[in-house]
Parts: structure tokens; C-alpha cells; sequence
């Protein structure tokens, strides 16, 4: 009878846990300002490309099971000789992710969308 009992209380007590973790988490993520992170992010494509990047709108979080990132207003700065300021200018950019992955620490980007994209290649 007893472990009946026991079986009886992780069958309500996990479930219940799952949920106040996962509600836990859409909490803290819909209260955190991604827009602290446009400067770390503009400091890395500066290294890694030697151009700079400036997002003018605001980074958003898509909360679902495919997970998206969105901002507006980007630009990536041309060579010193280009021909034009600006390499890249996107209106709109979206990328979707892998929810499972990303749980790993894996981004495994599925979609790429740009919107009014004007790039000089």
C-alpha cells in the first residue's frame, strides 16, 4: 500500500516540478532586456569580421517550440575602399532554432529570414 502511495506522489510531484521549472523560465525570459546584449554582440562581429555592426531596433525573443531571435535595422559596415558605407543593410532579420538542441547549449539554426535585405557582394 505503501509504495502505491509513493508512486501516487511523483506521479503529481514531477509533473508539477516540469511545470514550474518551464513557467519559471518563460518568466525570466520574458522579463530579461535582450538589448543588453547588442553591444557584446556588435564587440564579437567587430573581431571576428573587422567590420562594424549596428542594430538599430530591438532584439526579440520568440517563445515557442522553434524558438526565433528578430531585430531591425541592421547594417554591417563595407571596407574603407568599398564602393558604398554599408556591406549589408536588413530591415527585418529572423533566425529559428531547434528547440531540443538549444536545451544542450546547441544553436542549430533551421530558418533564415531577411527582410528588405540590400547586400553588396
Amino acid at each position: 500500500m505503501r509504495l502505491g502511495k509513493a508512486i501516487k506522489i511523483i506521479v503529481i510531484v514531477v509533473p508539477l516540478l516540469v511545470v514550474a521549472l518551464v513557467v519559471g523560465a518563460i518568466a525570466v525570459l520574458m522579463t530579461t532586456d535582450f538589448n543588453q546584449y547588442k553591444p557584446l554582440i556588435a564587440e564579437e562581429t567587430k573581431k571576428a569580421t573587422g567590420r562594424d555592426l549596428v542594430i538599430a531596433g530591438d532584439l526579440e525573443l520568440g517563445i515557442s517550440l522553434t524558438p526565433s531571435v528578430s531585430v531591425s535595422g541592421v547594417t554591417l559596415s563595407n571596407a574603407k575602399w568599398g564602393k558604398r558605407p554599408e556591406m549589408i543593410k536588413v530591415e527585418r532579420f529572423e533566425a529559428q532554432m531547434s528547440l531540443i538542441p538549444l536545451a544542450f547549449g546547441i544553436i542549430d539554426v533551421t530558418r533564415i529570414v531577411l527582410v528588405g535585405a540590400d547586400i553588396l557582394l
